[in-house]
């Protein structure tokens, strides 16, 4: 996931440009293989590790050229868990008169 980084402006000093920091995962992504190389060579971590898995997905849905299958997977669960939330407290609320 690629992080930009804007400097603060003041008066006294000229606009800066922003800096944009890439990680090996942005350009593997974005060749379209970050899925084939999660899976044979980070899988362990990936199913392990909550906080990398989700900076991975983040990564394939920023950068990746075609929607990935574990992109697709994570919104539609996510999806999923939203609206299952929103049906159950649809039903528990008490009905308008």
């Amino acid at each position: 996931m690629a992080l930009t980084i804007r400097p603060q402006n003041n008066d006294e000093t000229p606009p800066q440009k922003a800096v944009v920091i890439r990680t090996i995962f942005d350009e593997i992504a974005e060749m379209g293989e970050l899925q084939n190389f999660i899976q044979g060579y980070l899988k362990e971590r990936f199913d392990q590790d909550d906080s990398f898995r989700r900076e991975m997905i983040d990564t394939l849905a920023d950068s990746a050229p075609n929607p990935t299958e574990i992109v697709e997977h994570y919104v539609l669960t996510r999806l999923h868990d939203a609206l299952q939330n929103f049906i159950t407290q649809a039903q528990s609320a008490p009905l308008p008169r």
